[in-house]
Formats: structure tokens, C-alpha cells, sequence
């Protein structure tokens, strides 16, 4: 899969639910699966009934930002594919350094890396994720 650095860090296009490409940062620095920033959550209305989702807190360097757990169907890049994909969605932009990144639909973090192999050629500008550990 292609690489990019648009943001300082290695970014990926990945399909949520099948539907079209969107860019995503992976940051190995963010324990959770997901996170969709909240420019992209207003914009494709995932936040637009906060009170049939679970709020919670994510803590980070830059403050604490409201955001609610969700999950999609399926989440895909290059080879990889997760299923009932557990995600964050983060309401508030101004919060944590990526949550306003309108270019960014989010952030892979390492829970949906979990027990694969990642590989970044950043030479090539490649990423390879298809093997598992077993």
C-alpha cells in the first residue's frame, strides 16, 4: 500500500464500511483502534445524535477532548481488513493535536495493529501489514 507524510507521520488511504478512500495517520503513540477526527464525525453526521452514544474522555498532551465509542462494520487498508472495528469519535477539534485535522478523516492507532507485522518503507513510500504473529 502507498505510503504518504503529509502530516510528519505515515499516512494511509483506508475505506470505512466499504465506501470510498479517506486518508488516515497511523500513530503507533495512540492505544486505540480508531479515531475519527471531528471535522469528518460533524461532517458525515457521526456525532449528530450524541445522546444514543457512550461519551467518554480521551487524555492527551494537549488537553482532554469529549468524543464517543462506536464502531464500524468494517475498516480496510491495503491488505488489512478489521471487522467490527471499535472506534473514537472525537467531537471537539481543538483539543488534541489531530482531533481538528480536516485533511485527516483519523488515526490508526495500535490497537488495530494488534498482533501484525507492520513494515514502513519509507524510502519507497510503502507500507506492508499483512502478516500476523502467530
Amino acid at each position: 500500500m502507498r505510503l504518504g507524510f503529509g502530516s510528519g507521520q505515515p499516512e494511509v488511504w483506508a475505506k470505512i464500511d466499504g465506501g470510498r478512500s479517506y486518508r488516515f495517520m497511523i500513530d503507533t503513540g495512540a492505544e486505540s483502534s480508531l479515531l475519527i477526527n471531528a471535522p469528518f464525525a460533524r461532517r458525515h453526521g457521526l456525532v449528530a445524535e450524541p445522546d444514543r452514544l457512550s461519551e467518554v474522555k480521551i487524555h492527551g498532551f494537549e488537553g482532554t477532548s469529549r468524543s464517543y465509542v462506536g464502531a464500524f462494520a468494517r475498516f480496510s487498508f491495503g491488505d488489512l481488513t478489521a471487522n467490527h472495528c471499535p472506534t473514537e469519535l472525537l467531537a471537539q477539534p481543538n483539543r488534541l493535536g489531530q482531533a481538528g485535522n480536516a485533511r485527516l478523516a483519523g488515526i490508526i492507532g495500535t490497537g488495530m495493529l494488534y498482533e501484525l507485522r507492520v513494515a514502513f518503507d519509507l524510502k519507497a513510500g510503502a507500507c506492508s501489514s499483512n502478516d500476523r504473529f502467530s
